[in-house]
């Protein structure tokens, strides 16, 4: 795990992760699962994640809670799921798909490769 404390005061435990992903549809780190905001609509994250507010406080930052967790919407519960999922070494991607002319994102997790950024190269002319 990396130092994350810039948004956790304590980093949490890989229990409350899977609870968390539960809630999103996701029972494994490794399933290939998608979903959209929709989904997570019909899923009613937006109020399981409510539920689970003292719990949050728990782990992150007065401000981080404050800011991510007050006026909750589902653009935001995606940010949560990404950011907890980051200390396990996990992101969220997400790619544009149409769909009777409607325009929407896919998202899904996977493994975040250490080596992603390592051919890049950055020129100042």
């Amino acid at each position: 795990m990396t130092n994350h404390f810039q948004l956790f005061k304590e980093l949490p435990p890989l229990e409350f992760i899977q609870k968390l992903m539960d809630f999103y549809g996701i029972h494994d780190f490794d399933e290939n699962y998608k979903f959209t905001r929709v989904d997570l609509e019909k899923k009613n994250v937006i109020s399981n994640l409510n539920d689970l507010r003292n719990d949050f406080d728990k782990y992150y930052l007065k401000c981080k809670t404050t800011r991510y967790l007050d006026n909750l919407t589902i653009k935001k519960s995606i940010t949560i799921l990404r950011q907890f999922l980051r200390v396990y070494g996990y992101k969220i991607v997400s790619k544009e798909k149409y769909s009777n002319k409607s325009k929407y994102l896919l998202y899904h997790i996977e493994k975040i490769d250490k080596n992603e950024d390592a051919n890049l190269v950055v020129d100042f002319d």
